[in-house]
């Protein structure tokens, strides 16, 4: 079972409380990792997909319902579900869209 708990009024980070069906209920917690560096990265390889397509950040919404913009500006997890969609959107793989954010 999986749900979504309060935010850490320290950070605003989200946290996700996990129940194992053992012999007693237990509850962990578990913080929701956050890499700056690779979400920076990662934006900066959509951004130069969307530019290199001559497309805006609305034209990708619009085709894609996902709004690209905060992405671009590496303050939000992306999903790998995400990344997916958008490297099909772009046509290009998702092991190359990787290999192309280890480059950077």
């Amino acid at each position: 079972m999986l749900s979504v708990d309060d935010k850490d009024s320290k950070n605003n980070d989200k946290f996700v409380i996990v129940r194992k069906n053992l012999s007693r209920s237990l509850w962990y917690y578990v913080k929701q990792i956050k890499d700056t560096k690779l979400l920076q990265k990662i934006s900066l390889v959509l951004k130069q997909l969307r530019e290199t397509k001559g497309l805006t950040q609305e034209e990708i919404f619009n085709e894609t319902n996902i709004h690209i913009g905060r992405i671009e500006t590496a303050k939000v997890n992306v999903t790998i579900s995400t990344l997916s969609t958008l490297c099909k959107f772009f046509d290009i793989s998702l092991s190359e869209f990787i290999k192309r954010v280890e480059k950077l």
